[in-house]
């Protein structure tokens, strides 16, 4: 298994280790489920993931690396919460 990395606000990263700990998970575990596998309703395996980074790889042709980074802070931001407990980016 590859590892990612991604840079987290010290309060997102309290939400975070919030909702794995009421899940009863490890953050890593919490991250992975929200990620690949429900986002707005819509389910998505590891195999459309890397199929979704590969397409978005191909459009910008920037490094694997980087789409990688995108995808995943897009994917929590869309997954997160809504609201005062969100942070703004911008």
């Amino acid at each position: 298994m590859k590892r990612v990395h991604m840079h987290l606000a010290e309060a997102d990263l309290a939400i975070l280790d919030g909702q794995a700990s009421s899940a009863g998970i490890s953050r890593a575990e919490f991250l992975r489920n929200r990620v690949l596998n429900t986002i707005n309703g819509r389910t998505y395996s590891t195999a459309q993931y890397h199929q979704l980074v590969a397409e978005a790889q191909r459009r910008s042709n920037l490094p694997r690396a980087q789409v990688e980074q995108l995808v995943s802070f897009l994917f929590v931001q869309f997954m997160g919460p809504h609201g005062e407990e969100a942070s703004h980016c911008l």
